[in-house]
């Protein structure tokens, strides 16, 4: 029932980032502590981990489409860790 409760939870919190523009982390991390039973720092992790999945997957449609740059990307993602 709690991983029920959680993919609820988590839809509802796609819907709601879709629509609104919210983040979805807002409803995912309390929908996998409390209902899933992990700690803050898991619950953290894991909807860090979604947010990656999803944004490769997004950047690889972007680029089926043209509008992806990757010489620029790479320079940025080199430069942003400092």
């Amino acid at each position: 029932m709690n991983e029920l409760a959680a993919a609820l939870i988590a839809l509802a919190g796609g819907l709601a980032g879709g629509l609104v523009g919210v983040g979805g982390g807002v409803l995912f991390v309390p929908a996998l502590t409390i209902c899933l039973g992990l700690s803050q720092v898991e619950g953290e992790s894991t909807s860090l981990l979604m947010i990656v999945i999803v944004a490769f997957i997004g950047a690889m449609r972007q680029n089926s489409y043209g509008n992806v740059n990757p010489r620029d990307a790479v320079v940025i993602g080199l430069l942003s860790p400092l």
